[in-house]
């Protein structure tokens, strides 16, 4: 399981501010436990994800709160290509992070015999932490994005 968090700058630059990955085995009670506070501090009003754990994840995330969870519509392979015209372009300001950067790049592209593109991880790899910030990335493509940025305002305890 993974979270990420992120933010548009003035200049359009997609800065990449929290990444959390929860590897099994986990206690999924202990994630949320350990997500929300996290939530809470970047002022988080709405959560995308995708289907891990139905249901449960997504009402757990905004339980008493008044915070909104939406499914993404998108493949985690639609977020990868997608996102990837912003990394490559140096439009993403990522964490120095090992684990997220290897995911990244252990991302493979393929063609199907229908000409259609997906991109996946190699076999027995893993893509949480890349899946959640492609998906931050996609988001903050968003025209949007940089007016949700500013009405939420900093995270709590942030430098000015």
């Amino acid at each position: 399981m993974a979270l990420a968090i992120g933010h548009r700058d003035r200049d359009g630059i997609v800065i990449i501010d929290v990444i959390r990955e929860w590897r099994p085995a986990f206690n999924p009670g202990e994630v949320i436990a350990e997500a929300v506070p996290v939530l809470q501090a970047y002022r988080i009003t709405e959560i995308v994800g995708d289907y891990w754990g139905g249901e449960w994840v997504g009402e757990r995330l905004v339980e008493d709160s008044p915070r909104s969870y939406v499914r993404s519509p998108k493949v985690k392979s639609d977020l990868y290509l997608e996102a990837l015209p912003a990394m490559t372009s140096g439009q993403v300001q990522l964490l120095d992070h090992p684990r997220a950067a290897a995911q990244i790049a252990g991302l493979e592209r393929r063609t199907a015999r229908s000409g259609r593109d997906s991109i996946d991880h190699q076999p027995g790899g893993h893509d949480d932490l890349a899946n959640a910030i492609c998906g931050v990335i996609v988001q903050l493509a968003k025209p949007d994005a940089m007016t949700i940025w500013r009405r939420l305002g900093r995270p709590a305890g942030a430098a000015a």
